[in-house]
């Protein structure tokens, strides 16, 4: 045991020590940020004392490798303890069986190397690749709008609910949504944006104003947000971020042409990967969005020449 402890403590890997029957945890300084809220408490507790929810995920792998058995996973969920709310991260890790000179496991070694932001990157990416690939036929704007809701159905963990709004002089008018009950008072069918009072308000009004993103951080103030868990891992967004959607030129009495709210995963914080997505989110629909136009432009040129000719 000793010798396994003062391998661990050194590695730079995040390493824990389960050791016993009761599976006191022994943990090295790299393996200290996964349980960032439990430091130094859980070093030296039992597992199931010191955190229940984390016996309760692994117990029946930690009682395969006390039998022998060595466990290999990669790009699965794994416990941390590391910020307040239930987050998303992956792993790859392995348990390992310690056996002593006299032919018995003594602790099982748990090794893991975190994968999340490379994994949240390729979701990110093919959820991009999708919008690509579901407005690229698209040729008049009505075809346009439903290829861009269907993109965001490839992702539903970064996109728990959206809503879809097209700019229409002073109104804003639905056009979709996914992840909002029928309904429900965030999702009006026509918004009058001067008058709008509702959760968004302000928030889209300065979004169309100057083209530029808007987060919300105060859903759960709110009791009927706490409906919205139908998608992803179905627990209710505390944040959401409005989206204006730029036109191709700067007429209209906005800056922009749609908008869409997106509520934000509920396990993941809005970080800089996260905000460098929704950017790339707004840039691609609007550049999208300005080739249909300049399509629909193009077409109504060539109809207005072909009836001048007949005429």
């Amino acid at each position: 045991m000793r010798v396994v402890i003062n391998s661990i403590m050194v590695h730079p890997y995040q390493m824990a020590l389960f050791w016993g029957k009761e599976y006191v945890v022994i943990y090295n300084a790299s393996y200290k940020e996964c349980v960032r809220r439990r430091h130094p408490q859980l070093l030296g507790q039992a597992l199931k004392k010191g955190w229940k929810e984390a016996y309760d995920k692994i117990h029946v792998h930690l009682a395969s490798c006390r039998k022998g058995t060595s466990i290999v996973r990669s790009g699965e969920i794994a416990p941390v303890d590391r910020v307040d709310v239930d987050e998303e991260c992956y792993f790859d890790w392995t348990l390992t069986p310690i056996v002593e000179k006299a032919g018995n496991v003594g602790g099982v070694l748990w090794q893991q190397y975190e994968g999340t932001a490379r994994i949240l990157q390729n979701r990110r990416r093919a959820m991009l690749q999708s919008l690509r690939q579901s407005t690229a036929n698209a040729q008049k704007t009505i075809d346009f709008w439903p290829g861009v809701l269907e993109a965001f159905d490839s992702n539903v963990y970064d996109t728990p609910f959206v809503l879809l709004y097209e700019v229409v002089a002073s109104e804003a008018r639905r056009l979709g949504e996914r992840g909002i009950p029928v309904g429900h008072p965030v999702a009006p069918r026509v918004i009058n944006i001067s008058d709008y009072t509702g959760l968004f308000a302000d928030d889209i009004r300065e979004a169309l104003q100057d083209g530029r993103k808007r987060v919300n951080k105060n859903l759960l103030e709110y009791d009927h947000m706490h409906l919205l868990t139908r998608r992803g891992f179905k627990a209710p967004c505390s944040t959401a971020v409005v989206i204006p959607i730029l036109p191709a030129s700067g007429a209209g009495p906005y800056h922009s042409e749609a908008f869409i709210i997106l509520g934000i995963n509920p396990r993941r914080r809005l970080d800089d990967d996260y905000e460098i997505w929704i950017n790339q989110i707004q840039d691609n629909i609007s550049h999208y969005l300005a080739g249909v136009r300049n399509a629909e432009m193009l077409v109504g040129q060539a109809m207005q020449e072909q009836l001048a000719g007949l005429s």
